[in-house]
């Protein structure tokens, strides 16, 4: 018992390790990657016993990344047999992929499946896993057609991009980011067309960043600003301009609380120009003076108010846990936008998380997907 509690944790995490290994479809994003530990090294199992220890502390965390819950999980053991393991698996979950993981988990613990049974319908599996020759453990996999997964739709916007300077390397690696994430960009940023050629070519949607100087003293997006007192003609040549430099662009966004978007008269301006062309508004940073979407929709423009900004802290791990965050709104209410920055340690979290959150369910849709 001592022993297999003690490996629990090594023979777990490497099983995770692999599995997000084999799940993730993109290079690593070439961004100053972090030296990645060395993996633990899982120590088999020294008895049928020990297996079954080992599966039972395992099999929460294994089915967690599927997006199974606890209460969907159900042990039971019986005298003189083998323990019985019923795991109650949603219709919108492969009962394969299922079976995949479960196998590695009792291969990592030392164990291995000796009997695979599939019934009519694809509707049950039952695994049997031993110890050797010594029967262990017994897994039933039983899809419920009326359950589903606590999972929704997740749009990403990454912001800012051109603040930084847009090397080729720097490039590559926003595009290597699935083709549902976005990017608002700066309409004045050096190396832009190449830029915006690569990420269109990989499938992301693209924004304008509204050129408006943020309230305080953040530094202005575009030399070319547009005021909340400029006159009408001279707003719409300003965002004119702005979009010409960012085609194909699906909308603008406005990132940063200013007058211009507390302004009625502006807002108004600016919002009927993009009706005219029919492109989206995002509102990533709404405040209390902001009334974008309401008036947006009184022009029958498409606007959407971001839900959460996924970087208020530019840490790895506090990234991480804003982006889980993010997939839980989306789950509650179905779903949900989050805006980032186009920051090393955003990129390591977006590279880290995204691949679990479609693992577990959530669909990453394009912004535009969010107006339907």
């Amino acid at each position: 018992m001592v022993l297999a509690a003690a490996l629990v944790g090594l023979a777990v995490g490497l099983l995770l390790a692999q599995l997000r290994v084999e799940h993730r479809d993109r290079e690593p994003l070439a961004v100053k990657p972090v030296a990645p530990s060395a993996p633990p090294v899982a120590v088999p199992a020294q008895s049928a016993a020990a297996l079954v220890d080992s599966v039972r502390a395992g099999i929460g965390p294994c089915l967690a990344e599927l997006g199974i819950w606890p209460e969907l999980i159900t042990w039971s053991s019986q005298a003189g047999e083998p323990d019985l393991v019923t795991v109650r698996v949603p219709a919108d979950l492969s009962l394969v992929l299922t079976n995949h993981y479960l196998t590695r988990l009792v291969r990592a613990a030392g164990g291995q499946i000796v009997r695979a049974e599939e019934t009519v319908h694809h509707e049950r599996v039952e695994l049997s896993a031993a110890y050797g020759s010594a029967p262990a453990v017994r897994i039933v996999l039983e899809r419920v057609p009326e359950l589903q997964r606590r999972a929704g739709r997740i749009a990403l916007i990454i912001g800012h991009v051109g603040q930084r300077h847009l090397s080729a390397p720097r490039r590559a690696a926003l595009c290597a980011l699935p083709p549902a994430v976005a990017f608002s960009v700066l309409p004045d940023a050096a190396e832009l067309d190449s830029f915006v050629a690569a990420a269109a070519a990989a499938g992301h949607a693209l924004l304008v960043e509204l050129p408006v100087k943020p309230v305080g003293r953040g530094p202005s997006p575009s030399r070319e600003v547009i005021a909340a007192r400029d006159r009408e003609e001279r707003i719409r040549e300003r965002l004119q301009r702005a979009l010409d430099g960012v085609r194909p662009a699906v909308g603008v966004s406005s990132l940063a609380n200013s007058r211009v978007t507390a302004d009625p008269r502006a807002m108004g301006i600016i919002l009927t120009a993009l009706g005219q062309r029919r492109l989206v508004f995002v509102d990533g940073q709404p405040s209390p003076t902001t009334q974008v979407c309401a008036a947006a929709q009184d022009l029958k423009v498409p606007c959407i108010r971001a839900d959460l900004c996924i970087d208020p802290v530019d840490e790895p791990e506090a990234i991480e846990a804003r982006l889980w965050d993010l997939a839980a709104l989306a789950a509650r209410s179905g779903a949900a936008l989050g805006i980032g920055h186009e920051t090393d340690n955003t990129l390591r979290a977006l590279q880290a998380v995204l691949p679990r959150l479609e693992t577990r369910g959530h669909q990453l849709v394009a912004v535009p997907r969010l107006t339907r």
